[in-house]
Parts: C-alpha cells; structure tokens; sequence
C-alpha cells in the first residue's frame, strides 16, 4: 500500500457515436382519429431529442429529426431511409404513441399513427418491421431502437430487427404507462431523469446497459397514482456484440459517488431496488442488501463512521438485510448500530425513535432468538 486513498478500478472504456455521422429519427404520435389519444407521446420525443443533442447529450442537434403526428407510414419511412443512408456511427430510432397487435395477432408489431383503425391494423400503421428493415440496410456501426409502446417487447421477436440494439418500454404481453395528467411517458421520463441526474458512481459517459439496469428497477414496479391492478411494463433490453456498452450522454454525476450527495442518491436507487418485488425478481432483496452494504462501507470510508448521513445509510443496510435475510439476521445488525447512534446522533433525532422501534419489531417477529439473547 502506497497510502491511505482507496482505489479506484479503470472503468471500461465507452463507445462513443461519432456526431459527424450519427443520426437520429424521434417520432411521437398523440392525436388519433380512432385510438384514444397519448397525450405526452409529441412532448416526450422533443424532450429526448433534445437531451441527446443537448450540452450533455452526444447527438447532433441538425441530424436529430423529430416527427410529430406523421399522417404516414411513408413519411415516416422516408425519414428514416434517409437518415439510415447517411449514417455511419450511431443510427437512433425511437417511437412514442400506441403500439398494436393486428387482428389475427401473428406476433407482429405495429406503430400507431393518427389515422390508424383497430379492425385494419396492418393498413393503416407503420409495420415496424419496415423501420427494421431500414435500420439493417444501413451502413452504421451501431443501430438502436428505444420503443415507448404497448408490447413493444415483442420487437425481439421480428427477424428484421436481429441486428438491432433495442430498449423497449414493456415486455411483449404489457402496456407501457403514461400517467393521466403528465406531460411526458413513464418510459421517457425515466430516461430524462437517467440523463440529467446521472449515476454517481458511474463512469464519465452513461451507456444503453446502465440506462436499462436503472429501467428495469423503476419501471420494475408500477409507478405511483395508477389504479390497483395495473401491471408493471417491465423494460427489455438485448444487446448486439458490445452495443451495451454505447454512450448516449456524458454523466453529469461523475465523480460524486463519495460525496454526501452522491451516497444518498445511490442509497436511494438502493432502496428502489428493494422494492422491486416480482415473483421472477425476489434476488432483487439479495441484491439490494448488497448495494446497500457497499454504500454503507463507502459513507464509513468518505465521511466517516459515526457521521449523521453514514449512520443513516448503515440504518438503511439493516433494513434490507430484514427483506435479504430475514428479521433475526437485521435486528443482530441493527442492536449495535442502535447503540452508536445514541451515542453519536442527537437525542432529539426522529431516526433514534424510528430505530428503536423497528429493532423491537423485528424482535417481537424472532421470540425464539430473542430469547436466547
């Protein structure tokens, strides 16, 4: 050891898209003469738009092409042909608005548009199937596809699209989310937030692979204000050769995994985690736990054992370890821990009495351990 400085591993270097010759086709679809109506579908493709061209995105304002209500699969097409062509780095697809299932439902996947009618569905949207065939036939190194749609999972499932990155909204059988009264989609607002608050213990650049580990876990679980029943869209994601690693934006967090700041936000996505609580997803407990402990240990080495924002995250790490372990294994952790926080928090502190009553509960739900103690 050459000193008393943690080390820090080398991240793994991003790929980069070249804004020379990187394109992007945003099309957001809100007014329907016969669909209900996706009243954040326009905003939200402006929104990404702009954030991937933006002072932190890597996108070329002048070669990110936003359609809003395009009356035509043709006029759809015809953009994307065109961007597809003079691609070369990164060539970005997303849509916004309905997806659909034709009639006979053959497993295909179909992009709404204004004029699109539920008995005839294969004549009146965009086949995404087209889109995909356009992204292949480009010369671009890496083709991406972000599709913030009902059943937009099943784009996995087209052959045309075999070569693609995607990053869907829902898994095949699910809906994808937009609240009522919001301006923007739960998928789109997700990423927005993913790019402008970052990862605080992320690399310089945040890449498709980071963007859809923060997806699965708040979009793993129904945001609130939906009605009782609704199910979780459950974002997918597949990967082409390395496309995981591909930057979308530079990371306005870098560097703030140690601050008092960046601990907490990282104890927060910690505890989103937890929450995730999917029969096909109970390692996500184990998982939380372990984020948890390495923030904790983290906190202990930046700001010190016994400072009030450690001694909160270690509190935190109890917590899951009761969802991870069970009760017995938390209230071992949390005695002690109780103990120094008498020691070094104010009496007056809400977190002594919240604290101490969770220790009594998680007692109360061990009566043979306990007794032994």
């Amino acid at each position: 050891m050459t000193g008393s400085r943690r080390a820090v591993p080398t991240p793994r270097p991003p790929l980069l898209p070249d804004p020379d010759t990187s394109w992007a086709v945003l099309v957001g679809v809100s007014t329907y003469r016969e669909l209900s109506p996706v009243p954040p579908a326009v905003y939200s493709a402006h929104r990404l738009a702009e954030a991937l061209s933006g002072p932190d995105g890597l996108l070329d304002p002048a070669r990110t092409i936003v359609l809003a209500d395009p009356q035509s699969s043709d006029e759809v097409l015809k953009a994307v042909h065109r961007a597809a062509q003079a691609a070369n780095s990164l060539l970005l697809f997303c849509y916004v608005g309905h997806g659909e299932r034709p009639q006979n439902d053959d497993g295909s996947l179909y992009f709404a548009l204004p004029g699109t009618e539920s008995e005839h569905v294969p004549r009146t949207s965009l086949d995404s199937a087209g889109v995909f065939r356009e992204l292949h036939r480009s010369p671009a190194q890496h083709r991406v596809a972000l599709l913030d749609c009902c059943y937009s999972g099943r784009a996995l499932d087209i052959p045309a699209a075999a070569d693609v990155h995607l990053l869907t909204a829902a898994d095949r059988g699910r809906r994808a989310l937009y609240p009522p009264k919001g301006d923007l989609t739960c998928f789109t607002a997700e990423i927005l937030s993913f790019l402008a608050e970052g990862v605080p213990d992320g690399p310089a650049y945040l890449d498709l692979a980071e963007l859809h580990r923060r997806l699965s876990v708040t979009l793993g679980q129904v945001p609130e204000g939906f009605k009782k029943g609704t199910l979780a869209p459950n974002p997918v994601q597949r990967t082409i050769g390395p496309s995981g690693d591909l930057a979308l934006a530079r990371n306005p967090a870098h560097g703030t995994g140690l601050t008092r700041e960046g601990l907490l936000a990282r104890g927060r996505f910690a505890y989103q985690v937890s929450d995730v609580r999917h029969v096909r997803q109970a390692w996500r407990a184990v998982q939380a736990e372990h984020l948890m402990a390495g923030i904790a240990t983290d906190a202990a080495f930046a700001l010190g054992p016994h400072d009030p924002t450690t001694l909160r995250l270690r509190y935190a790490h109890a917590a899951t370890v009761d969802a991870s372990t069970g009760p017995a294994a938390a209230a071992a952790q949390l005695a002690p821990l109780l103990h120094e926080m008498r020691q070094f928090l104010p009496a007056d502190d809400p977190l002594l009495a919240e604290a101490a009553t969770t220790l009594a509960t998680w007692r109360a739900s061990t009566p043979t351990a306990t007794a032994t103690q």
